[in-house]
């Protein structure tokens, strides 16, 4: 919410506002009504915007207003600006679990609080396309539905959410087949502010087999077992260990 007031004692015109927001050196222009400034506004009058812009990266954001106007009778345009610099931390952290079953893909999704304070979740859904219709199950350990129960999540609380993928062409769910579905979740902080995020995507990877980290060959005889250290060796090794600890060596 920009609210823009002439303080001033005269009237002014030709007013502009601009409004942009920079991250990493990336300024993005929020809104501008440079195409139709204000023609006059009397002193005490002001000027209101309401600009919604989604946050999609976590940093440390600069919001800029920059102002132009015209002092009545002085044909000179005068400019000022005001930065305000916030952060953008991530609510939540989400992870996916899929299993298959013909034509059906059950998801679990597993939303952790990582924010700093606490969080009113207020909805979850999930979007798919057109050839994917969603049924959302319950919330894990309640009966209501998913996409109609609020959490109050302190910092590391977790909640989980299952829907059902139901393929409408009836092919069977495979590795190799996309899943064009994002979960989309809704909340507001403590603070009073309101987010939304849709881009936390759902796709079908089977878990892969840890490899061995021994693997035995068939037939091959079993290793010779080290050798042991002389003495020496090993009650040398032991007091440089036990004086780079008291040091702090390592």
């Amino acid at each position: 919410y920009i609210h823009l007031m002439n303080v001033t004692e005269q009237p002014v015109s030709q007013v502009i506002l601009r409004v942009d927001v920079t991250l990493d050196q990336e300024r993005t222009v929020l809104f501008t009504n440079a195409q139709s400034p204000v023609v006059r506004l009397e002193p005490g009058q002001h000027y209101n915007a309401i600009i919604r812009h989604q946050l999609r990266r976590q940093g440390t954001y600069v919001l800029t207003c920059n102002a132009a106007y015209t002092p009545m009778g002085t044909g000179e345009t005068r400019t000022f600006k005001r930065s305000f610099r916030f952060p953008a931390i991530p609510a939540f952290e989400v992870k996916h679990t899929v299993a298959p079953r013909d034509s059906r893909l059950f998801v679990e999704s597993r939303v952790e609080c990582v924010a700093p304070t606490p969080v009113y979740l207020k909805s979850s859904h999930v979007v798919a396309s057109e050839d994917v219709k969603v049924e959302p199950l319950t919330l894990v350990g309640d009966g209501n539905p998913a996409s109609q129960k609020g959490s109050f999540m302190k910092p590391g609380d977790v909640v989980s959410y299952v829907n059902v993928l139901q393929s409408t062409l009836g092919t069977p769910w495979t590795p190799s087949t996309p899943v064009n579905g994002n979960l989309c979740l809704a909340w507001r902080t403590c603070t009073g502010g309101v987010g939304f995020f849709s881009e936390w995507p759902i796709t079908f990877k089977p878990a892969q087999p840890e490899p061995e980290q021994n693997p035995v060959v068939k037939g091959a005889p079993p290793p010779p077992p080290p050798a042991p250290r002389p003495p020496q060796e090993q009650d040398q090794k032991g007091v440089g260990s036990r004086i780079g600890k008291v040091f702090g060596w390592w």
